[in-house]
C-alpha cells in the first residue's frame, strides 16, 4: 500500500513539474511575441490579452508609420507588472499581483537574441527562464532553459524591429541628456489609459529610440513596465549555449 502511495506521489510531482516547465517555455513565447514593444507575458487571461491587443491597435499605434524603433543591437532590462483587482477567489474579491524582470539582448546584424526572465506569479512560485535563439543558416534555432534544463526547437523568426507608436504623442521634452517623447491616451468611455515614454540621445537617428516607461490600465487590469541599463551594444558571449543543451542537430 505505501509502494502504491510513493508511486501515486511521485506521479504527482512528475505532473507538477512538467506543468511548471511548460508553463515557464510558454512565458518564453509570449516574451517573445510582444503587441509591438508591450510584453503581454503576464496577462494569462485570453480575454484581457484579446482587450488589451483591440486598444493598442485600434486607439493607440492606429496602423500609423509614426514610430521610433530600437537599434538593430540593443541590451535592456524591464521590469515588469501585472495588477488585476476584483478577483474572484472562493466568492470572495481579491487583488492580483505578478512581476518579473527581463533582461533583453538582441543582434539584428547577426540575427541572435536572447530573453532572461526572473519573477513571481500569483502563487508565488518562481519562474526564471531564458530563452536564445538565433539562425544558422535557413533555419531559426529556439532554445529554452527552465531552471537548469535546456530544451531547443526549430522555430520561424522575422526578426523585425520592435518599435514603439508615437502617434499621439502628448509632449516633447528632456530628461537630463536625453530627448524624451511622452504619448499619453485617456479615454474614459472605453476604459483605458495609457502613458509611455521614451528616450534617445543626441547621437541617436530621430527614428531609433529606447523605452523608459509603459503604462497600461484597460477595466480592472494594469500594466507597468520600466526601462533602464538601456545599451547600443551586446557582449557576444551571452548567446553561448549552456553545455548541457542539445546539439542543433537534434533540434526538431
Amino acid at each position: 500500500m505505501n509502494f502504491s502511495i510513493n508511486q501515486l506521489a511521485s506521479k504527482r510531482s512528475v505532473c507538477l513539474l512538467t506543468t511548471f516547465i511548460m508553463m515557464a517555455i510558454l512565458l518564453l513565447i509570449q516574451l517573445s511575441m510582444p503587441i509591438q514593444a508591450i510584453s503581454l507575458s503576464l496577462v494569462k487571461d485570453e480575454k484581457v490579452r484579446s482587450s488589451f491587443e483591440s486598444t493598442w491597435k485600434n486607439y493607440i499605434q492606429k496602423n500609423s508609420d509614426n514610430r521610433c524603433c530600437l537599434p538593430d543591437t540593443y541590451s535592456l532590462s524591464m521590469t515588469n507588472g501585472l495588477n488585476r483587482k476584483n478577483m474572484q477567489v472562493q466568492g470572495v474579491s481579491m487583488m492580483r499581483i505578478e512581476t518579473s524582470t527581463v533582461n533583453y539582448y538582441h543582434d539584428r546584424k547577426t540575427l541572435r537574441m536572447r530573453i532572461d526572465s526572473n519573477g513571481t506569479n500569483a502563487e508565488g512560485q518562481v519562474l526564471k527562464t531564458s530563452q536564445i535563439t538565433f539562425r544558422l543558416g535557413e533555419k531559426d534555432f529556439e532554445y529554452n532553459i527552465v531552471n537548469g534544463a535546456c530544451s531547443c526547437r526549430l522555430t520561424k523568426l522575422t526578426w523585425d524591429k520592435t518599435c514603439y507608436s508615437l502617434e499621439q504623442t502628448s509632449s516633447v521634452g528632456k530628461i537630463g541628456d536625453f530627448e524624451a517623447t511622452n504619448v499619453f491616451v485617456n479615454s474614459v468611455p472605453n476604459q483605458f489609459f495609457f502613458s509611455q515614454w521614451t528616450v534617445r540621445s543626441k547621437s541617436m537617428d530621430k527614428s531609433t529610440c529606447f523605452p523608459l516607461s509603459i503604462e497600461f490600465v484597460h477595466d480592472d487590469t494594469s500594466l507597468l513596465q520600466n526601462a533602464f541599463n538601456q545599451a547600443t551594444n551586446v557582449d557576444p558571449s551571452v548567446f553561448r549555449l549552456p553545455l548541457n543543451c542539445p546539439v542543433f542537430s537534434s533540434c526538431q
